[in-house]
């Protein structure tokens, strides 16, 4: 993720231009309950589900990219159902993808390579984020939605097609649902851990967890404007601040365990991020695991303790 532009690079005074009488004031308790009881209100039911296609050439998955529509507007996302089983139902893990400013398709093959054997002992679930393109075997699928509602909106995109699943996979165990990713991906995890009682662990990393402060305006320039600034009030754009950070809200009962993991170098998201996050769980009395990787930047994916983390939180996850 890179967040320090969107179609180019931008300073506080050259790329936040903000609505007429906005600040960065506090947020207040009741702020923060009305934005949560917005986010209740909002309808996510599976609607015009379908298959958009289908493929079964690998030997350990059948992969489905799975149209439906959320408020009129046609979202996709992809799910591998593995061949062999050995329970009636699979749990369920969650990836959930990064976002960089060029807005690149989504290389759906490169992400199953990287998954490796997990495909076969789960129900693997990555959506396409409004405006974002999946690709595959020469076929893309292009998400309705706007594309800088990056945070907020990719938590509805991914409890909406968890809905369609819930309802058409009779494989799929949603009451055991792992939500991972990293930079956008884990902030989105957060979220998820905070909105959707199917989540049982959360896996966040280089995750930015509050975008109601000024050094973050600063810092991320006109990805900034257009998600939070660009045709909004200044009451707007405060609760849109707020809706996308994880940092305001409290973590489900339902949650059972949250890694958080960050670089200790990391220059796009300070470790800020994390150590805020752990207190804030923490105070909340969830039971949260801070791993902070030092001299390592924002991609954590380079960091060999962190993909061996990462397998080690999936398969303790995936024991009946």
């Amino acid at each position: 993720m890179c967040l320090s532009a969107c179609g180019g690079g931008g300073s506080s005074s050259g790329g936040t231009a903000q609505p007429a009488g906005f600040e960065f004031a506090p947020a207040t308790t009741a702020q923060i309950a009305a934005v949560a009881q917005a986010i209740k209100a909002r309808d996510l039911s599976p609607r015009n589900a379908a298959v958009a296609y289908e493929d079964s050439s690998n030997s350990t998955y059948v992969l489905r990219i799975i149209r439906h529509s959320v408020n009129g507007v046609d979202h996709y996302g992809a799910v591998t159902i593995p061949t062999v089983r050995y329970t009636t139902k699979l749990p369920v893990v969650v990836e959930l993808d990064g976002m960089d400013d060029d807005n690149p398709p989504l290389d759906l093959a490169r992400k199953l390579t990287g998954l490796g054997v997990q495909t076969r002992d789960a129900i693997v679930v990555m959506p396409a984020f409004r405006g974002r393109t999946l690709q595959f075997a020469g076929r893309s699928w292009t998400a309705g939605g706007d594309f800088c509602d990056g945070f907020d909106g990719a938590a509805d995109d991914t409890m909406a097609l968890l809905n369609v699943l819930e309802a058409t996979e009779p494989a799929a165990d949603v009451s055991r649902l792992l939500v991972r990713g990293g930079s956008r991906g884990g902030s989105v995890a957060l979220l998820l851990g905070q909105r959707d009682a199917r989540v049982r662990v959360v896996s966040a990393g280089s995750a930015p967890v509050d975008f109601y402060r000024a050094d973050a305006a600063a810092a991320y320039g006109k990805m900034f404007q257009c998600q939070f600034f660009t045709g909004k009030t200044a009451e707007q754009s405060r609760s849109a601040m707020i809706a996308a950070s994880a940092l305001h809200f409290p973590m489900l009962r339902s949650v059972s365990a949250v890694y958080l993991e960050h670089g200790g170098a990391d220059a796009t998201v300070p470790v800020l991020n994390a150590t805020e996050m752990n207190k804030r769980l923490l105070a909340d009395g969830v039971k949260v695991d801070l791993v902070v990787y030092p001299g390592a930047g924002h991609d954590l994916g380079q960091v060999a303790a962190y993909r061996a983390l990462q397998d080690s939180i999936f398969y303790a996850f995936i024991q009946p």
